[in-house]
């Protein structure tokens, strides 16, 4: 019981706070992807995914939706890294 209580109080502490460092994580993340050659529409349309949560963090932000910023920073990294895998893939079988 007192587990599940400290885990539900660093979670609303957790969400108190602009997610500022899952942010920065998931623009390096998408600038990364883009600097990788190749343009395959899988990676095309994983990259446009993470800009949109990127985006969709940013507005959560905006209106101090902290919980929903933070889960949407972390979408887009996954987007951008699922972008990137798919980049390298393709670069490695050529």
């Amino acid at each position: 019981m007192r587990f599940a209580l400290i885990t539900v109080l660093l979670l609303l502490l957790s969400c108190t706070h602009p997610p500022t460092q899952e942010m920065a994580n998931a623009r390096s993340a998408i600038q990364t992807a883009k600097a990788l050659p190749g343009d395959q529409p899988q990676a095309t349309e994983a990259l446009h995914d993470a800009e949109q949560q990127l985006n969709q963090a940013s507005q959560a932000i905006r209106e101090k939706d902290f919980a929903l910023a933070r889960e949407k920073a972390l979408a887009a990294k996954h987007s951008a890294r699922r972008a990137a895998k798919i980049k390298q893939q393709k670069t490695n079988h050529q």
